[in-house]
């Protein structure tokens, strides 16, 4: 699964970035983050988080050009994915999600990588809570520092139907991916697309 999530973010920003035309690469953009939403929505917060990342890969997120022609709705929209999958915030949208789904009873599939850090930190503080219960001090500041919660914390195990990719599309995707894999490479093909010549940061602004 975690191998099937890299191969998504790096699709995501090879469709973008191998698009020569700004007409198409903004397409690809729009699409990309309409599609994550629409996964969202349905309880994919695995995928959808996987598209944001490959959005806000350096290659993609420095073509101003392209997110210039974006339009306001799906900069909005965007907006709002990111929010949700802001760790500064100690993920407080992301799991507000999360509880809603548990309590519908609605299908979910969470995001591995904060899935996967929630369960090392509270193996984690359970480990040290036990291992030193005298001197205690740390615990309260390394529990809001992880994101986990010491007490009362429940871990829900899901079943997930496995789905055998086509021979034929695993290896176009095989093949497109290792095209882009190497991030200087992708770097390199963003600036010829969208030469800067001053700095080249851009900063998304939520709206």
């Amino acid at each position: 699964m975690i191998r099937q999530s890299n191969k998504l973010g790096k699709l995501v920003t090879a469709e973008i970035v191998f698009g020569e035309k700004l007409e198409n690469r903004v397409k690809a953009l729009s699409f990309y983050i309409t599609l994550s939403q629409k996964l969202l929505n349905l309880g994919n917060l695995n995928s959808s988080r996987i598209i944001v990342g490959g959005l806000q890969n350096q290659a993609v997120h420095r073509l101003r050009e392209t997110w210039a022609q974006l339009d306001q709705r799906k900069k909005k929209m965007f907006g709002y994915l990111l929010s949700v999958y802001d760790f500064s915030t100690n993920y407080h949208d992301y799991y507000r999600i999360i509880s809603s789904k548990l309590k519908e009873n609605a299908p979910l599939l969470p995001f591995l990588g904060y899935l996967l850090s929630r369960v090392v930190s509270i193996i984690s503080i359970k480990e040290l809570k036990e291992a030193n219960k005298k001197n205690f001090n740390g615990f309260g500041a390394y529990s809001r520092s992880s994101g986990a919660i010491a007490s009362e914390s429940e871990i829900h195990f899901i079943s997930v139907t496995v789905v055998t990719e086509d021979p034929k599309i695993h290896a176009k995707n095989e093949q497109t991916q290792q095209e882009m894999l190497n991030s200087n490479e992708s770097l390199n093909i963003y600036s010829k697309l969208e030469p800067n010549k001053r700095d080249t940061t851009f900063e998304f602004i939520i709206l």
